[in-house]
């Protein structure tokens, strides 16, 4: 009886704020790498991600509304994801879309460890045009990203901020092409590059 008590008790003990906050810290990752089997759409990626920084920023005794307000100064009204649905179109679910930007808010508020890169020159490419290069092509010329979001977004970070390369397609890696390169600017459709094949994409394709 005395050993049911005890393990009784023992059941009964509380997870501390660190263990908690350890255990959120740990799946991140695991999230970021297979964000399409945690969630369906892209609002309960937003859901999921939004909640997570608030809950972490509160244990920490943070406030992230200044962070999370940016949403709204460059993604428009309807968030993160519809800034997305805007500029690509109503019928995807850009899951791994918005875990991306999620990413950065996480790793700027120091909940995200990834290895800093050198993109310059991916960001010269954008700009000057990238044509629909798929993923191995990109990795083999500009090297390859710190972080990779659920086999689709690039992420290359560097003490400048965030560079994305965005991937669509079919899911073997050959047949996913860059639609889009984007990096951090005042407003969100300010900071995309389309490639050819994404500006193909968003006329509506054939």
């Amino acid at each position: 009886m005395a050993a049911i008590t005890d393990q009784a008790r023992g059941s009964s003990v509380m997870r501390t704020a660190a263990e908690l906050k350890s255990k959120w810290l740990g799946e991140i990752p695991l999230v970021l790498e297979r964000t399409g089997m945690w969630v369906r759409s892209g609002e309960e990626a937003e859901t999921l991600f939004r909640r997570l920084v608030e809950d972490l920023c509160f244990l920490d005794e943070r406030d992230p509304a200044p962070m999370l307000d940016d949403d709204r100064l460059r993604y428009g009204s309807q968030g993160v994801l519809g800034g997305f649905r805007r500029l690509f179109g109503r019928d995807g679910r850009y899951v791994a879309e918005v875990a991306s930007v999620y990413a950065e808010y996480l790793h700027r508020l120091g909940y995200l460890e990834v290895e800093l890169v050198d993109w310059q020159l991916l960001a010269q490419a954008a700009r000057a045009g990238l044509r629909e290069l798929g993923r191995e092509e990109v990795e083999a010329a500009y090297g390859r990203p710190s972080l990779l979001i659920d086999s689709r977004i690039g992420c290359y970070v560097s003490a400048d901020g965030w560079l994305y390369v965005d991937y669509v397609g079919e899911p073997a890696e050959q047949l996913r092409l860059v639609r889009s390169v984007r990096v951090s600017a005042e407003s969100f459709d300010g900071g995309v590059f389309l490639t050819p094949y994404g500006k193909w994409l968003v006329g509506g394709g054939l």
